[in-house]
C-alpha cells in the first residue's frame, strides 16, 4: 500500500485555494469552498479524512 495521509480543515482550506488558483474547482467558487470549510469549523468539526495513494485497481473518479 502507498502513503496514507489525514486531511483536516486547514488542509481543505489549502486545497480550496489551490483549486481556485488552478481553475479546477469544478463545483463552485473559491468563496463557496471557504464557506463550507468555515461552516464545518463553526459546527466544531475536528475530524480528519483519510487519503491514500491510488492502488491502481480500485474504481475511482477525479
Amino acid at each position: 500500500m502507498g502513503n496514507v495521509y489525514f486531511y483536516g480543515l486547514t488542509d481543505f482550506q489549502a486545497i480550496a485555494t489551490g483549486a481556485a488558483v488552478l481553475a479546477s474547482g469544478g463545483g463552485g467558487s473559491y468563496q463557496d469552498a471557504c464557506a463550507i470549510v468555515q461552516q464545518l469549523a463553526d459546527q466544531g468539526y475536528t475530524g480528519t479524512v483519510q487519503v491514500q495513494d491510488y492502488d491502481g485497481a480500485t474504481n475511482a473518479c477525479v
